[in-house]
């Protein structure tokens, strides 16, 4: 039961980034008016409208999906986590001529920093660390959780020692373990999903999340991480599932969650599915809860709410998994995964805790060729595409353009340095 959880926790978020990455950043409006209520992997061509350098290839999943898998591998492959032994696992993978980020594709800031450290042997430091805020730690969280320990406490501090490999922002990694604990408690629970309320066990295990860390301030501060901070951001999630718990239309809820998230932002969000930890992941919680009598259809319905499609329907499919194993998941979506042998044999392996190397070393190699074919598929589209010529500029354009880079120079620099001084003498 508990390896067919897994298994399932780890397919759905697959089979999640591979259905949302391809339109990824698409608005819901745009989605629906090209798309349509599509059921299967989408070719993002017609809703690119010229601009083919985003084509992303079907069905195949991005390094949200890579990470998942590899760090699963290597966490069940290791009895003692160590940072350094992660970042010459992952030195080792294949390098890819003109691909500056190896075998991994389309990895956020996030990630990028994190290759860009273990490019160069940076293990022990934290000062390359992204701090920008982000959800996508929440998304590979699911190779943490099946991360065999007995100990919730030993769960909890493991995954926040890994998340600060890859991030430093306090909502951040806050979000992660809210996700991973959420997850443990789901693949422990023997009711399906279709029988418990999810935004409740959200609130207790946030609730016992808090106390855990109240009571091993000490432990956190030792980790890395102001515990009074991390203890705040903690009972603001928590304020987040109370405002949603009640509330049965989703966007009555996704309007909820933004504008509470509006009040500690400087740049308003106007919708739940942006990439931002503390609305993407109780939003997801709650699509995943709503549409629990269908689980089948569920991450379809997630892909057609646009925004941060690959995180979103990567946590919804990590949700549903846990809840209902792979069962869920229909032929037709598991035929047009990518690569859909290897995945399914190395999620069995990692179910059952038995990553053979021959096997993994297969998995590498397969990603290295897929990355390569979709770079490939993307140059080819590329070159059928007309570029317009660009307007040779005249004399009095170029003089034109001259004047307005000094007028506006001139606004930014000496601009500021005049009404100071008008104000100096003002004052004098």
């Amino acid at each position: 039961m508990m390896e067919n959880r897994i298994s399932g926790m780890i397919l759905g978020s697959i089979i999640g980034d591979a259905l949302g990455t391809p339109i990824d950043g698409f608005s819901k409006g745009h989605i629906s008016s090209i798309f349509k209520s599509s059921y299967g992997f989408v070719d993002p061509t017609p809703a690119l409208k010229g601009k083919m350098d985003r084509w992303k290839k079907p069905g195949l999943y991005s390094s949200i999906s890579q990470f998942i898998i590899l760090l699963s591998c290597f966490l069940n492959s290791r009895k003692k986590f160590n940072g350094g032994d992660l970042f010459d696992f992952i030195k080792d993978l294949p390098e890819i001529p003109g691909s500056q980020y190896g075998i991994f594709r389309h990895p956020d800031k996030m990630e990028r920093q994190f290759l860009e450290r273990v490019t160069m042997g940076d293990s022990d430091s934290r000062d390359g660390v992204s701090s920008i805020i982000t959800a996508r730690l929440a998304a590979i969280i699911p190779s943490l959780v099946q991360y065999r320990t007995k100990s919730v406490s030993n769960h909890i501090y493991r995954t926040i020692s890994i998340s600060l490999l890859f991030s430093q922002n306090i909502s951040s990694i806050a979000g992660a373990v809210i996700f991973a604990v959420l997850l443990k408690r789901i693949l422990n629970d023997s009711s399906p999903l279709s029988s418990i309320n999810m935004i409740s066990i959200a609130k207790e295990e946030i609730a016992s999340l808090f106390e855990e860390i109240d009571i091993n301030t000490d432990k956190i501060f030792n980790i890395g991480i102001n515990p009074v901070s991390f203890l705040n951001i903690i009972e603001e999630y928590k304020t987040i599932f109370m405002n949603i718990e009640n509330i049965g239309d989703k966007h009555e809820a996704a309007e909820n969650i933004y504008t509470y998230v509006n009040k500690g932002i400087k740049s308003p969000i106007t919708r739940a599915t942006v990439n931002h930890p503390m609305a993407i992941i109780p939003y997801s919680i709650y699509l995943a809860s709503q549409y629990k009598e269908s689980p089948s259809d569920i991450l379809f319905h997630a892909a057609w709410e646009g925004g941060s499609t690959s995180i979103l329907c990567t946590l919804i499919g990590a949700l549903t998994g846990a809840a209902f194993g792979n069962e869920w998941i229909s032929g037709e979506i598991r035929d047009g995964l990518i690569n859909k042998k290897r995945i399914f044999s190395i999620v069995e392996a990692i179910s059952k805790g038995r990553i053979f190397e021959s096997l993994l070393q297969d998995f590498i190699k397969a990603e290295a060729s897929l990355t390569i074919k979709e770079s490939q598929e993307k140059n080819a589209k590329l070159k059928h595409i007309k570029q317009k010529p660009k307007k040779r500029k005249v004399g009095k354009d170029r003089e034109a353009e001259l004047s307005k880079h000094v007028v506006e120079s001139w606004t930014k620099i000496d601009k500021a340095k005049w009404r100071k001084n008008i104000n100096k003498q003002n004052k004098e």
